[in-house]
């Protein structure tokens, strides 16, 4: 049997799409969240564990991420670098949260989240 990672990128979109339950009343489907979290699957930097699967389901995707990034531990982490590095910024969680939930976040996360922002794109300037 093969492990996640050395399964093809058809077999982690088949089993992300699978994985995933569908977006809650709750959910800004303007974000999709839920499509965020099978294209990192698809590229092979995170599958959702099964304990992440069940505060989705319970809370929602757009609160497990306001909390996940409210917990300051979770900001920059692996994941974070590992999309950054193959210039995938808009997918990772820290960008998500700050363009789109920033007045939920905390004071400290958000400042965090803005340090990281200003360090990526000092390096990586918009294209005019």
């Amino acid at each position: 049997m093969k492990t996640w990672q050395e399964l093809s990128i058809v077999e982690r979109r088949e089993e992300a799409e699978q994985r995933m339950p569908p977006l809650m009343n709750s959910d800004n489907p303007r974000v999709n969240l839920r499509k965020i979290h099978i294209e990192r699957a698809v590229l092979g930097i995170h599958r959702v564990t099964d304990s992440q699967l069940e505060k989705i389901c319970q809370k929602g995707y757009d609160v497990f991420l306001i909390d996940e990034m409210n917990q300051s531990t979770s900001i920059g982490s692996k994941r974070y670098q590992q999309l950054i590095r193959i210039n995938r910024i808009d997918l990772t969680s820290e960008y998500i949260a700050f363009h789109n939930f920033r007045k939920k976040l905390k004071q400290p996360a958000r400042m965090k989240i803005a340090k990281l922002m200003a360090d990526y794109y000092s390096k990586h300037p918009l294209k005019e």
